[in-house]
């Protein structure tokens, strides 16, 4: 989830700051900054996915979410494409893909996490401990995480 804020943030600022040829230089200075946001998202993402599918349905709701990022991935290109050619505006174009990764982390925040009941939150010592298969139980205090 704190990767799509930093997406959301990169690309406010790269149209705030990129709208001239003349900033064409500064372009660099983004791609760098998402070449980590890539780097850091689909990792992320497939453990944040895997985390909190059942145990049970993995496999299912694996093949069913790359059915669906490979069915959707049409859509934000088309919208860009849609605004650039309309508007002949290069900066409402990017504003498309914008919308779409706001959309996403508006639905990723109401994801509940999935609490694992091991221990009562008295024995833990009000800690509630997260499942995780890729390593050992992970304990957040506090009452929202970004994984």
């Amino acid at each position: 989830m704190l990767c799509v804020a930093y997406f959301l943030i990169i690309g406010v600022f790269l149209i705030a700051f990129v709208y001239q040829p003349s900033d064409a230089n500064i372009t660099y200075f983004f791609s760098v900054l998402y070449g980590i946001a890539y780097g850091w998202y689909y990792p992320s993402s497939n453990g944040y996915f895997v985390s909190i599918v059942p145990e049970e349905k993995v496999t299912e709701l694996w093949g069913f979410n790359s059915f669906c990022s490979v069915s959707m991935s049409w859509a934000p290109p088309a919208i860009f494409i849609a605004l650039n050619q309309g508007t002949g505006s290069l900066r409402l174009g990017l504003l498309g893909g914008i919308i779409f990764l706001f959309i996403g982390l508006c639905i990723a925040v109401f994801i509940p996490e999935r609490v694992v009941a091991e221990k009562t939150d008295e024995e833990e010592g009000g800690n509630a401990k997260i499942a995780s298969r890729a390593g050992p139980e992970i304990v957040f205090t506090a009452p929202f995480s970004p994984f």
